[in-house]
């Protein structure tokens, strides 16, 4: 399967969502001459601190409505898994919250695991690699079977 990026344009500007810069991805399959084509945004509806319950839908909303199919979303690993083995209960109920909107309103969605927690970096919380690489495939396996 090869994929193609595509940049677009500005799309929409609607209250608590800037589509900012709209990306199409392009996947065919060889073995099948069928192009699906995927249109969406980035958004950070996961970041509890600075969007509420009701924003992240309204996103969700405004998505689809833009005519949205697939969307990227950042998951905060050192919001998730705060301590080794220890899952957030509230991030988590989030996270289901968010898939499950997006699901409803028929997004695929493309999860990127960002913010590696200080537990597992020497250098810090936040921005830094995870020291054992084996930590990282961990959460994202979690997330992967999850979702």
């Amino acid at each position: 399967m090869a994929i193609k990026y595509k940049s677009g344009r500005a799309v929409a500007r609607t209250g608590a969502v800037s589509l900012c810069a709209f990306v199409m991805i392009s996947v065919s399959a060889a073995s099948a001459r069928a192009r699906t084509e995927y249109r969406g945004a980035n958004v950070h509806s996961l970041q509890m601190w600075s969007v509420s319950t009701g924003q992240m839908y309204q996103e969700l909303d405004a998505l689809r409505n833009a005519g949205a199919n697939a969307l990227r979303i950042d998951v905060g690993w050192a919001t998730l898994e705060p301590a080794k083995g220890q899952i957030n209960p509230d991030y988590l109920a989030r996270m289901d919250a968010f898939f499950a909107g997006a699901h409803a309103r028929g997004l695929k969605v493309i999860a990127t695991v960002a913010c590696t927690p200080a537990w597992a970096s020497v250098g810090g919380p936040w921005n830094d690699a995870p020291t054992n690489p084996a930590d990282y495939g961990a959460i994202g396996g979690y997330i992967t079977s999850r979702y």
